[in-house]
């Protein structure tokens, strides 16, 4: 054996859920689960399509038509704005991340790795639920913008469904009319060379005379027909962005409204710590230390700052008053320690909350609104089959730049931004 694989390590549970899965797909395939169902199933992907969800969203649409118009308007120039900011937000990530990992310098702040989501290995069990219903939040409203945008613009939806990636991420999607895709990929064809010029009679001189003019005005036709497809697409692919937005900013609120600094949350407590031997646990809060208020970290940080190792204090808890002798710190002997990894606690304010159930909302809410701005930063990155990567090339199109340039501009844009992408992925992971 090369290596051996523990059944209770992070990788041997994500390979025996993988295994689990594929076995599944396999059932799913023989038994034409899709066929039957609408359902389809691959190696840790499970997807549900129909009609009947399409034609739920088209109705939506047609009871607000009017609001549905004016939110796809506004949602055009925030996924362009956003678009540039994912660019110079990960490139400013990959310098600091260069700075951290390269050069080993933190003058510049710390960037933020770019990590790959993976069940048992990036993301922990007791994190699966709160992911799965924080992904669906942010993801099928940003879906259901999209049809119901699509409807508003005349164009009809296909089919609509939702699927499950890796048992963690909850997501829907639509699709739209196959005709108008295939009307914007005519876009890109190739025109027909123009047949060389005879010298006939005059009578097919005029013919030709008129013919030119009719096509011509068939150009005229063709380049409206161009921009309308264009401009319809622009607001489409745009539309998931701005409910992201909006959704963010709710969360965001409610994070900041409802909660209030309570101390700090003790995580863990280091075995043979001064804390352990005075009795603190986790999940203990702590609100002071003898006569300093402790609110959040900082606080903490500052009380401990006035104390030197052996000094005994007083450690107010939210099970009371324990007293501690401090020690010292393994980097620094003459700096006071207690040995225990710590959380800024925020206590719900609006009514009295159980300290588990509080501290799981806060993280909830934490959760939803972090990834409503993942979701708006990796749409908005130009990737090629990413929102903002539609939302330039349609845009483009539609203020009538010729479809050729406007395609190598959306090249161009588009290998910048996965290019950045890899780049933040490659130094996150330490290659």
């Amino acid at each position: 054996m090369f290596f051996e694989i523990s059944v209770n390590s992070p990788t041997g549970m994500f390979l025996l859920m993988a295994i689990a899965w594929t076995f599944l797909s396999v059932i799913a395939y023989m038994l034409n689960f899709k066929k039957r169902w609408g359902i389809t199933i691959y190696p840790l992907i499970f997807i549900y399509e129909s009609k009947k969800v399409a034609t739920y969203i088209e109705k939506q649409a047609e009871k607000n038509p009017k609001i549905w118009r004016i939110y796809g308007s506004l949602s055009g120039p925030v996924t362009l704005f956003f678009v540039f900011v994912a660019i110079a937000y990960f490139a400013w990530n990959l310098y600091l991340l260069y700075q951290n990992i390269i050069i080993g310098s933190t003058s510049a702040g710390t960037g933020s790795p770019v990590v790959p989501l993976i069940p048992f290995i990036t993301i922990p069990a007791n994190l699966f639920i709160t992911l799965l219903i924080a992904s669906a939040i942010a993801i099928i409203p940003h879906e259901f913008a999209h049809g119901v945008v699509a409807k508003s613009e005349g164009v009809p939806l296909q089919s609509a469904g939702i699927y499950v990636l890796f048992g963690i991420i909850l997501g829907g999607f639509v699709k739209l009319d196959k005709s108008f895709e295939e009307s914007f990929e005519k876009i890109f064809e190739e025109e027909p060379e123009d047949n060389e010029k005879g010298t006939g009679s005059t009578d097919e001189q005029t013919n030709d005379k008129l013919k030119s003019e009719e096509n011509k005005a068939n150009e005229i036709l063709n380049e409206n027909e161009i921009r309308n497809i264009s401009k319809k697409l622009y607001k489409i692919a745009s539309a998931g962005l701005l409910a992201n937005l909006i959704l963010g900013l709710v969360f965001f609120g409610a994070t900041i409204g409802l909660f209030e600094k309570g101390g700090v949350l003790i995580v863990n407590v280091q075995d043979g710590s001064p804390a352990q031997l005075a009795g603190l646990q986790s999940y203990d809060i702590i609100i002071g230390i003898n006569n300093y208020t402790i609110r959040d970290f900082n606080d903490l940080y500052e009380a401990l700052s006035k104390f030197s190792p052996g000094d005994n204090v007083t450690v107010y808890t939210d099970r009371g008053p324990i007293n501690v002798t401090l020690g010292s710190r393994p980097d620094n002997q003459t700096r006071a320690y207690l040995g225990v990894a710590l959380w800024d606690y925020y206590k719900f304010k609006l009514f009295n909350l159980d300290k588990i159930s509080s501290i799981n909302l806060y993280i909830f809410l934490t959760i939803s609104y972090l990834l409503q701005i993942t979701v708006i930063f990796l749409n908005a990155l130009p990737l090629f089959v990413t929102d903002g990567s539609k939302s330039i090339l349609s845009y483009l199109i539609s203020k009538g730049i010729n479809p050729k340039i406007a395609f190598n501009i959306y090249n161009l844009i588009n290998i910048i931004g996965l290019t950045i992408l890899v780049a933040n992925i490659w130094l996150s992971i330490g290659v």
